[in-house]
């Protein structure tokens, strides 16, 4: 569903939604591996074993600077994160489809479709029912809501975001149903 590139370039890691699974692809090696889920759906514990847990709907995933893979789920509304160490923690996410700010866990998505990371290793990501993006704070982990429904520019409306990217201190914006791209200096 989903492929990037690791921040060093060798590495791309790959949303196997059908799967379940999040797959590592070095591409020095040309040796694939599984770095979270174990083929079925479910909502994984926190601090168990990456590939032991099973994940919802994979739909996107990045990797930050200091060796966190972050996925996004869109029916399971959450955000999460497989730790270096290979366990992986819920970051974000109550359970349930709705539009919060907030405290990771008690922070809301609708059916979020993408995500990115900026040189900071903050998180955006493309709430595509809400028709809006979110920022993750890289420390704090706080969700706010930056472009959409009155937040950034307020004459800006979006109609299902589907994609984000950050390249060069800019975030572009794939605002699908509005059949445009927009860039914006968060």
């Amino acid at each position: 569903m989903c492929i990037t590139l690791n921040p060093a370039n060798h590495v791309i890691h790959v949303a196997d939604l059908n799967n379940h699974r999040i797959r590592a692809v070095n591409l020095k090696t040309g040796l694939v591996t599984t770095i979270a889920g174990n083929g079925e759906k479910g909502i994984p514990m926190d601090g168990a074993g990456a590939v032991q847990s099973p994940l919802v709907d994979p739909r996107a995933v990045v990797q930050d600077s200091k060796q966190n893979v972050w996925i996004l789920e869109r029916g399971g509304h959450a955000l999460r994160v497989v730790r270096p160490d290979g366990t992986i923690h819920t970051m974000a996410d109550t359970g349930k489809n709705g539009s919060a700010d907030g405290p990771g866990k008690s922070a809301q998505f609708g059916s979020p479709k993408h995500l990115c990371i900026d040189d900071a290793d903050n998180i955006f990501i493309a709430d595509d029912e809400n028709g809006t993006i979110r920022r993750v704070d890289g420390v704090t982990h706080e969700v706010t809501t930056v472009l959409g429904k009155g937040q950034g520019d307020a004459r800006i409306q979006l109609s299902h975001p589907h994609g984000v990217t950050w390249e060069r201190g800019y975030l572009y914006v794939v605002d699908m149903a509005n059949n445009r791209i927009l860039r914006m200096k968060p």
